[in-house]
């Protein structure tokens, strides 16, 4: 996903997700390959709140207070990943790559 389309996803969520945070923990799991089509995610943390999808060759992650989206490289495939919700770094295989994230206020 280039930082259009990321900047674009971050103010479609902005307008359409309003709301504060609460929710804190890492999410981890694993990103493969999936050929012609999306990246698929599989988590393996017990993040309870925290609902994912991937959209664009991005990882959208929301609670229902924070959303943040993380672009995923093509590349390789079953890739770990790391996200401390909030920061602003998710880690593939130990590489950081940037997050767009916001909170919301309630409107």
């Amino acid at each position: 996903m280039d930082m259009l389309a990321a900047s674009t996803l971050a103010l479609w969520l902005t307008a359409t997700l309003g709301f504060s945070d609460s929710v804190s923990c890492a999410i981890q799991g694993y990103v493969d390959a999936n050929p012609g089509g999306a990246p698929v995610f599989t988590r393996v943390d017990s993040c309870l709140g925290i609902s994912e999808r991937i959209e664009d060759n991005a990882l959208v992650l929301w609670s229902p207070h924070r959303w943040a989206v993380v672009a995923l490289p093509a590349r390789g495939t079953h890739i770990r990943l790391e996200y401390q919700w909030g920061s602003p770094s998710a880690y593939l295989d130990e590489q950081a790559l940037p997050v767009a994230w916001g909170r919301l206020a309630l409107g």
